[in-house]
């Protein structure tokens, strides 16, 4: 009787738990909530997009939107621990052949099915705050994951220059998280980083495959080091979207 009587008391506890962490006045925006957003993004609204509306057509029956999503972070996590392991913690090896494919295969299933988890979720009528949430915290860790991969695959071995890029990248991702906060609305530029920016991403890895991932130290333009000028060209992106923003 007691451990029936203490079992009760957990799950009332448990229930307290549950109600303090959203305050019981903002439920009803919970409910009225609704994913609102305006992409611009010439690859996406020509091409992206509509290869994920085709895909999501043949889904199985029972998978579930955030299904898709953890799906998504899985490739984008695997690969960063790939090129860990092939290039060292601290980058003291160049990316093989290939992890740079695998990274490339990798990437680009996580920007597919990054794209057809919301479709997934619309077509299901399945969309909610929580998925909402789900799918952007994961996509701010796969930001990271994703960066971190390039830094190895470039052989980035300076903290100063990984520490650029790296807030280079998850700013610009905060800006546009913040900028969605303030509006209500997510807006993306014609040259989109989820998109274009994953794209040129992806033929980077691929081009380091084929030509070998020192290829960009060992190749000079203007006199710079082709991977200083993918860093300045990056720098400079970043930070006027973050201006704009």
């Amino acid at each position: 009787m007691s451990t029936l009587t203490s079992s009760k008391t957990d799950i009332s506890k448990n229930k307290e738990i549950k109600t303090n962490v959203i305050p019981k006045e903002n439920f009803q925006d919970l409910k009225n909530w609704k994913y609102c957003s305006k992409c611009s993004s010439v690859l996406y609204n020509n091409v992206t997009g509509h290869f994920a509306e085709f895909l999501v057509n043949y889904v199985p029956k029972g998978v579930a939107p955030n299904t898709v999503t953890a799906f998504a972070f899985f490739f984008s996590s695997i690969s960063m621990v790939l090129s860990f392991i092939d290039c060292g913690l601290n980058n003291e090896r160049y990316a093989s052949t290939s992890i740079c494919y695998i990274s490339a295969a990798c990437y680009f299933t996580y920007q597919t099915l990054d794209n057809i988890d919301g479709k997934l979720a619309r077509k299901l009528k399945a969309s909610s705050a929580l998925g909402f949430f789900f799918d952007h915290n994961l996509d701010s860790y796969s930001i990271s994951t994703i960066t971190i991969t390039g830094m190895s695959i470039f052989g980035l071995t300076s903290s100063f220059e990984n520490n650029l890029i790296y807030l280079a990248t998850t700013i610009a991702f905060f800006m546009t998280t913040w900028e969605e906060y303030v509006t209500g609305v997510m807006n993306l530029p014609i040259f989109s980083g989820v998109d274009e920016g994953a794209y040129v991403t992806i033929c980077i890895f691929i081009i380091s495959g084929y030509y070998g991932s020192d290829f960009w130290t060992k190749n000079e333009l203007f006199g710079f080091q082709l991977k200083k000028l993918i860093m300045l060209n990056l720098l400079f992106l970043s930070s006027v979207f973050i201006l704009i923003k």
